[in-house]
């Protein structure tokens, strides 16, 4: 960017400028994904103890994985609630 008078210009149009980072996003983001990979660990380990007959351990993991919804709803509540007070990031999510 250079200064031409009082106000300044970028040589980039505005799509290609970079977006301020938010370390707030950042965080939530960060927490988002690890309940997703989590969920997704939890998943293949649900439907593995169900292959082998194990209903047992099926039904903790059943409890474990209603625990682990709850926590990506709640962290996906967060994000979408940071991104409309705050517009950071440009992003959307739906819901």
């Amino acid at each position: 960017m250079f200064s031409a008078g009082l106000r300044t210009v970028s040589p980039l149009p505005s799509s290609e400028r970079a977006i301020p980072k938010c370390p707030e996003y950042d965080r939530l983001t960060a927490c988002v994904q690890v309940i997703l990979g989590h969920l997704v660990h939890l998943t293949t380990r649900h439907l593995e103890v169900f292959q082998s007959g194990d209903y047992g351990a099926c039904r903790r993991l059943d409890k474990q994985l209603e625990r682990v919804m709850s926590e990506q709803e709640r962290s996906l509540g967060a994000l979408r609630k940071h991104l409309k007070e705050h517009h950071c990031q440009g992003r959307k999510i739906s819901g």
